[in-house]
């Protein structure tokens, strides 16, 4: 009886013109309101700081830097093998292999950083994700067999290999299943500043 008597008395006042319009306003209220409330994300589904990467020893891990620039493509190849007590780098372009040991390479053959735009030793894996954990991913998606997508963008200047005014964007995207991470490729295009450039990415590969 009271819900026919509410919407007995909103037609009603819908004959009168002045509150025809109130009413009309308040019904595109209602409508708008619900639409808002229907794009909200679920409780727990909203992006958040990612600190499921656990990086635990021993580990082994891929990865190349690629370059594409205007005359051909150079690639240069990297294993790198972390234990409890040893970081040990090979390029595997040479078979020259190196020790990490407080931030510093050791070895003898090829100069490694006079041939890469960067430090090597500032773009290991462990430091790029001990970075992400202070961001919230841009964008994500999980594929079919349960890889999970995640896309982050950063200011080059965030990282210690760039230049503290250098405020080009990086991209970095990594890739886990089973909150267990995969791979990681680090889009540095831009950061690098140089026109002759047409892509420079970093790419990793765990192996184990």
């Amino acid at each position: 009886m009271e819900k026919k008597s509410i919407f007995k008395t909103i037609k009603e006042y819908w004959k009168i013109p002045r509150y025809h319009g109130l009413i009309s306003l308040g019904l595109y209220f209602l409508f708008f309101m619900l639409i808002y409330l229907l794009t909200q994300p679920l409780s727990g589904t909203a992006p958040t700081k990612d600190t499921d990467y656990n990086l635990t020893t021993p580990y082994t891990v891929e990865y190349t830097f690629k370059e594409i620039n205007r005359t051909e493509e150079i690639d240069h190849r990297f294993q790198l093998t972390v234990a409890d007590y040893s970081k040990i780098l090979t390029y595997k372009n040479t078979g020259d292999t190196y020790n990490i040991i407080d931030g510093q390479l050791i070895g003898n053959g090829v100069e490694i950083n006079e041939i890469l735009p960067v430090s090597i030793v500032g773009v290991l894996p462990e430091t790029i994700m001990v970075f992400l954990q202070d961001k919230i991913p841009v964008s994500n998606g999980t594929y079919q067999d349960g890889t999970t997508k995640k896309e982050y963008e950063a200011k080059a200047s965030e990282l210690a290999v760039f230049a503290s005014t250098n405020q080009n964007y990086i991209l970095i995207t990594t890739y886990s299943k089973n909150n267990k991470l995969e791979k990681i490729v680090l889009d540095i295009t831009k950061a690098l500043e140089d026109p002759t450039i047409m892509s420079y990415n970093i790419e990793f590969i765990y192996q184990s």
